[in-house]
């Protein structure tokens, strides 16, 4: 049978939680950072893409060459970064995360020579962050603290959450 995910992730904010939720659909993407041309087709640059959660969290880039460019294959959609200097964000935050909270990523590895960042907070002393580098060195850290590993990451469609739960998680 069919479903819709949509009310079960809007749940997620249901009593005022902060946080953020995107989709890579052209729906959701803006060529400009201010979110007045949309994303149309395949190789279009983003400049803003839309939070999904009711906290209007866009992650905007405002440096036309430092755009990720919109791809899709007709049924799947995603951002395809240079791994340069290709950026969505920041996405901050008036105050800091607290914990506990979950950060999550999903993302489809298509080689294992790029690297993968979703960090949220303030400052480097204290933030949230998953990491995934060239080397696949997993990495998760609060504030300054944080557990890396040598955990292999296979070309492939993944999903990494870690749940942040103390102070020094």
């Amino acid at each position: 049978g069919s479903f819709e995910i949509v009310p079960s992730l809007l749940r997620l904010f249901a009593e005022g939680q902060q946080g953020l939720w995107y989709e890579s659909k052209p729906e959701y993407l803006y060529q400009d950072a201010a979110g007045t041309t949309a994303v149309t087709a395949g190789g279009d640059p983003v400049g803003n893409n839309d939070d999904r959660s009711p906290n209007d969290n866009d992650a905007t880039q405002s440096v036309s060459a430092a755009r990720p460019l919109y791809q899709t294959d007709g049924s799947l959609h995603w951002l395809a970064f240079d791994g340069v200097d290709d950026r969505l964000g920041p996405v901050t935050y008036a105050s800091p995360v607290a914990q506990p909270c979950t950060l999550a990523i999903a993302m489809n590895r298509k080689d294992t020579s790029s690297s993968v960042v979703i960090a949220t907070g303030i400052s480097s002393s204290n933030r949230h962050q998953i990491s995934l580098n060239v080397n696949n060195r997993l990495g998760a850290f609060s504030g300054d603290r944080g557990m890396d590993s040598t955990y292999f990451l296979p070309v492939g469609k993944h999903v990494i959450t870690v749940k942040f739960n103390g102070a020094n998680s």
